[in-house]
């Protein structure tokens, strides 16, 4: 058999080739990046996927510097991944939006509400532990908006 290392290394410029060709945001992503940027809000990345693979999609899809931060909870727990973002940035109010169950996990375990990306990866099982749930990412926003009310302070 073939190690893994070298499976990987045959495998990353196929990849980035197909990134670079076929890489695309959901419908209304970039519009939903750009409202929550106008509106003050800070954005930040916390995903399992390495590094490289973050930076690659970051780059195919051209929304790199929209992010103030991007970390890789890869080989890692999100929770303490998270929890790491967090107190880094230092954010008054903070939302997670994901697709799998670690998202969730890590968000609860944080104390800050979640938001399932109910048309990404994932499954319904997953996403019904959210606080909130999208079923695309026009609906995101909405689902911000209802955490906030949660919040102590906030009308």
């Amino acid at each position: 058999t073939m190690p893994t290392e070298m499976i990987y290394d045959l495998f990353r410029p196929l990849e980035r080739k197909a990134m670079q060709e076929h890489a695309t945001l959901y419908e209304g992503a970039l519009d939903l990046l750009h409202q929550l940027l106008d509106d003050g809000f800070q954005l930040a990345i916390c995903s399992n996927e390495c590094p490289d693979y973050i930076d690659l999609a970051l780059e195919c899809t051209g929304i790199r510097a929209l992010f103030a931060m991007v970390m890789s909870s890869h080989k890692k727990s999100k929770t303490d991944t998270l929890r790491n973002l967090l107190l880094q940035l230092s954010p008054g109010f903070a939302v997670f939006i994901g697709d799998r169950l670690d998202d969730f996990v890590a968000g609860r375990e944080n104390h800050i509400p979640t938001v399932a990306a109910a048309y990404g990866y994932g499954k319904p099982f997953e996403w019904e532990q959210a606080t909130y749930r999208a079923d695309s990412p026009k609906e995101v926003y909405g689902a911000i908006c209802k955490a906030l009310c949660l919040c102590p302070g906030t009308s």
